[in-house]
């Protein structure tokens, strides 16, 4: 995903840096499906297990890899996901030099689409300094 890496290399602020290595992207569900009101949907309307990840398996993948949490909204939207998305970022906020508010209520977790579609937005790119520190 292009406009993931151009997140983490300040592309998108003008101070291009070289990457190299790891870069997460999570969803708060396995669902694959392209039309957001529809996945909602879908996922509200599951009862299957498999819907949703395990979080402890997350956290051993996420333990030494910077993650971008781009889930937008959806921690509101689908039942039984608020508890999942409230567990992976107290873990992840934890971590040294995170982006992240402490406050989960105040972090907005742009997806990546999202922030190329409004960078002329001023919280966009200020949202985007904050990220780069």
């Amino acid at each position: 995903m292009r406009f993931l890496e151009k997140i983490f290399n300040g592309d998108y602020l003008g101070t291009g840096r070289k990457l190299n290595g790891v870069i997460q992207l999570f969803n708060l569900t396995y669902l694959k499906e392209p039309n957001l009101e529809l996945a909602h949907y879908k996922a509200n309307g599951s009862d299957s297990p498999f819907v949703f990840p395990s979080v402890d398996e997350l956290e051993l993948l996420f333990k030494d890899k910077p993650v971008y949490l781009g889930w937008f909204d959806t921690w509101k939207r689908i039942q039984g996901v608020e508890p999942i998305a409230k567990r992976i970022f107290e873990f992840l906020k934890s971590k040294s030099g995170e982006y992240l508010k402490l406050n989960f209520e105040e972090n907005r977790f742009y997806h990546p689409i999202y922030i190329t579609r409004t960078l002329k937005k001023p919280l966009i790119f200020q949202s985007l300094q904050e990220f780069l520190g």
